[in-house]
């Protein structure tokens, strides 16, 4: 029986997800199932997606895989010209670097998003952004900053009347 081709991004998911093996697997059942998707995935957008929702899944558990699997749905998606795919895993990737405490990184990756949510027209995505760039400049103490970051998302908010996110 002949080995059907393998597109070239294909085939380093597969070998990504063949590497990690066994040991990778049996997580979670949500993890497994993510897995399973992103094998049968029809569609390079759901491919992008997938691979950021894995990444998503194991940001605190295996943040270094979730890092590799994010880079890998940023180049895919910039690859097809996906920026909701692209806009996704960097947020993702903001959260990860935050949890992580790698501030710098979190902002450097918040910011290559918010221009992406604001193409796309994502607006809750950009107020989301703005709030934790906010949050990260608090715990720098750098209050201005924060502030300003604050204010563009409470603004957005407000315009959505999106009183749940007002609240917090």
């Amino acid at each position: 029986m002949p080995i059907p081709y393998l597109r070239p991004m294909s085939f380093r998911i597969l070998l990504f997800l063949l590497c990690i093996g066994p040991a990778g697997m049996g997580q979670t059942p949500l993890i497994d199932s993510l897995r399973m998707e992103l094998m049968r995935a029809q569609t390079d957008t759901s491919r992008a997606l997938l691979l950021a929702e894995i990444a998503w899944e194991l940001k605190v558990s295996e943040p270094d895989s979730a890092r590799l699997l994010l880079d890998q749905a940023i180049q895919f998606s910039r690859e097809r010209r996906f920026p909701k795919g692209e806009a996704t895993a960097l947020n993702y990737y903001g959260v990860l670097e935050t949890i992580h405490g790698r501030s710098s990184e979190a902002i450097r990756r918040y910011e290559q998003a918010l221009p992406l949510r604001q193409q796309i027209g994502d607006i809750k995505g950009v107020a989301s952004i703005h709030n934790n760039l906010g949050n990260i400049y608090v715990r720098q103490g750098d209050n201005i900053r924060a502030l300003t970051h604050y204010q563009h998302s409470l603004e957005i908010t407000e315009s959505l009347g999106d009183t749940a996110r007002i609240a917090r």
